[in-house]
């Protein structure tokens, strides 16, 4: 009777355990799908008023995703250093074509 209850037990373990070995597994890899359509975006670190020249310690880049990203926004942070914003650019607000002047 006793070694029927341990192998009950070892067989209910075995069971989740396995369960969540394939939840894991399905988490994983719906995580994987998701980060491959996101694409770096340069974003302003700190609020930028309206007339400030744009120094590189101002911008970082982030990870945004690919389907809701703004039209015009910048990859490279290279082209944002020295261009002036002509509105205001909150801080965590990515650099779009229309906050700046054309180059």
């Amino acid at each position: 009777m006793r070694n029927k209850r341990f192998f009950v037990v070892l067989a209910g373990a075995l069971v989740f355990g396995l369960l969540a070995a394939v939840s894991v597994n399905r988490y994983l890899s719906n995580a994987q799908a998701f980060s491959k359509d996101m694409t770096r975006v340069a974003v302003a670190k700190v609020a930028i008023p309206l007339g400030t020249k744009i120094v590189a310690e101002q911008v970082m880049m982030v990870q945004f995703p690919r389907e809701s990203m703004p039209d015009g926004t910048f990859e490279n942070a290279d082209k944002l250093a020295g261009r002036v914003a002509i509105m205001n650019i909150a801080a965590p607000e990515p650099f779009t074509d229309s906050r700046l002047p054309p180059e």
